[in-house]
This record gives C-alpha cells, structure tokens and sequence, in this order.
C-alpha cells in the first residue's frame, strides 16, 4: 500500500514500512517497483534512464537471519531464518508503468508499442532492495508468523502447500520454496507479475536444506471474488497466512477514512471465510498476523493501518467451519525484539517501541 512518512527520526519510517500492507490494502496503489530485465537492446524512443548502482541486501538478510534464529520458538521459524542463506542476488531492473490506467510493462513488451502509446508509460530503474523489499520492509519479518504456525502443529515446510494473500514481495515465498513448499500468493498491484517474471523468479526453486524442489507461483487480482482466479489458486492449502493485509481498520474502519487506504475485498465476510476455509485441506491453518503502529487521537485523521485486529467476528469464523485457537493474541513482547535485530537504532528503547509497534494474530484451523 502506499506509506506516509511519519515524524523525521529513521526509525519512524521503518515503522511505517514493518507496519504497511501489501498493495491490496487500496484500490489503486502508487507503489513502484521494477521489472524483470530485457535481453533486447533499448528502443531508440526509450527514455534516457540511468540504471542504479546495485544496492545488495541478500548480505544484510542473511545477518540479520542468523540474530535473529534465536528468537524462535520452533524448528518452522528457525528453518525460515535459515533459509535466507540460499537467497540469489539479483541484478538491476527496469519497468515502465502507466499509472492512469494501472499498467505496467517490461522494456521488451514496452518496445513493441507504437510511440505515442510509449510515452504513456515512465521507466523506473530499480535495485536489489527494491527486489526484495518493494515498499514493505524485508521479507524476514515473516518469521515470527511462521513461527506461530509452528507453534500450532507445523513441524517443517517440505510438502507444504502456502497460499499467501497479500504477499508484497517474492523472498519470503523463495525462502519458503526453497525448504521444499509449493508457495502461492495474490496480489493486485499490476507491476508485480512484470518484476517477478525473469527466469528462476517464479517456478521451481532450488533446495536448501529440503530434500525436493519447492515451487513458487504469483496469482494476479481480487481473490476471491474473481471466479476465474479463485479456479486458478484452487485448493488444498496446508496453511492460509496473510500479514498487514486482513487488518480490521481496512475493511471495516471504525472511524471515517480514506477510501484509497482501504481494502475492498468483493465479497462480504462470510463468503471470504468460506473461500479460505474451501482453500485449505482438513486440519489446514489460516494465520493472519498483523504488525501496527500507534493510532491517531480521535482529533486526527484515522489511520487503517493502525488498527491491526482481526477484521472478522469469532462468531462468522466459526459458523464458516473453523476451530478457533488463538483470536487477536497480543504478540507485542515478541515482535519487539525482532525490531531490534532488523531495525537496529541506538535511538530506540523498549519504552518507545511499547509506544509504537502493537501485534495481534489469529489463529483458525480448519475442522
């Protein structure tokens, strides 16, 4: 989703970016990231458009994945962590985007248009950070989610089929795919099936550390409330995670808000909870973990991302077929110290993270 900067300290811009959801938390997202490179040599009409110089974070995930394995609670977390060691560096990209009509292309499908329809779209040129965090933050602060899963009965990630909505950026799922899951996940923002399609960007993905390939597939557009792309996820999901996407201030503030920062899902509670529970296999679990900063007072603008519970009743879970295990658990002490190993300030106590970081996550498991 698209951020606002909030106070002037580093680290209240980080907080932003932890706390963001992925672009389907508004309608029309003003995030850019970049595209997959062309093996073509530039148009003649193309843009003048410096590529940037590489600006690696692989290292920085990797160190930060070994802090923070000792944060973990079970072998799921743990594993996750580990496999940050297999990520690939990736090279500078392109993507040209056409943000009136939301379209985003690579330089290859860019050459092909005529000219004046090429002048619709403004190249970005992008970086490995972009890559890999987009406007979301490193993808390890999944970590902690997972390992809630593991603290509810997943043991390892070899075989596990993982529906992600709202995935905001692939290196968790390559982390995933890499222990050997079959990794799914669904977004709306138009560029990132651009960004995502170079060669072993999606697919099978090497093993690290499993004994078979995983697998990882991007699913573009409103689930479930397209029928065809509710056909083409389909079903048999061991675990159903969304995180800073499913939060109660975007689909149902309660207070007035901006209608670009809300999440408009299609369809009312009750078929979403079916959707999810039709998607996963008897046993399966749905985990959404939500990560917010402080609330505005009531004489400010409300902010959706702020408030991070569960966005749907207990009652509406249950009635849709699952047991409930954990319902807006209070995860502060938890998350807070996986802040201090990837966000490190010397600025930054206890006391003002209490102040600005609050975590819930629920738990259903699917009877």
């Amino acid at each position: 989703m698209r951020t606002r900067k909030r106070g002037g300290d580093w680290w209240a811009l980080a907080l932003v970016s932890m706390c963001a959801s992925s672009p389907l938390a508004i309608a029309q997202s003003n995030t850019t990231v970049p595209a997959a490179p062309s093996a073509s040599p530039p148009s003649p009409n193309a843009p003048a458009t410096a590529q940037p110089a590489p600006v690696p974070v692989v290292p920085e995930m990797k160190k930060h994945a070994e802090s923070a394995g000792s944060l973990c609670e079970t072998d799921a977390g743990r594993s996750f962590l580990s496999a940050a060691a297999a990520l690939p560096s990736v090279t500078p990209r392109t993507v040209y985007r056409d943000r009136e009509r939301g379209l985003a292309l690579s330089q290859k499908d860019w050459e092909k248009l005529h000219p004046a329809e090429q002048a619709k779209y403004k190249p970005r040129a992008c970086d490995e950070r972009f890559y890999y965090y987009t406007a979301y933050g490193t993808p390890l602060n999944y970590a902690r989610a997972l390992d809630v899963a593991g603290k509810f009965g997943v043991q390892n990630w070899e075989g596990k089929r993982i529906l992600d909505f709202g995935y905001g950026s692939v290196g968790h799922l390559r982390m995933l795919a890499s222990l050997g899951a079959d990794a799914h996940g669904i977004e709306v923002e138009p560029i990132f099936p651009v960004l995502y399609s170079a060669p072993g960007d999606q697919g099978e993905i090497a093993p690290a550390g499993a004994n078979k390939p995983g697998w990882v597939k991007l699913h573009s557009g409103r689930w479930p409330a397209d029928a065809a792309l509710q056909n083409e996820v389909g079903g048999g999901y061991d675990l159903f995670i969304s995180k800073n996407t499913l939060k109660k201030g975007y689909i149902h503030p309660e207070r007035a808000a901006d209608e670009r920062m809300l999440i408009k899902l299609g369809v009312d509670d009750d078929a979403f909870l079916r959707a999810v529970h039709e998607a996963l296999k008897p046993g399966g679990l749905m985990i959404v973990y939500n990560i917010a900063p402080a609330q505005n007072p009531p004489d400010k603008a409300f902010l959706p991302m702020a408030d991070g519970r569960f966005p749907f009743d207990r009652a509406a879970a249950e009635k849709a077929g699952f047991e409930v295990l954990a319902f807006d658990q209070v995860d502060d002490d938890v998350m807070h110290k996986y802040w201090f190993v990837f966000f490190p300030d010397p600025d930054m106590t206890a006391e003002k993270l209490k102040e600005s970081i609050f975590t819930h996550y629920t738990v259903l498991r699917k009877r």
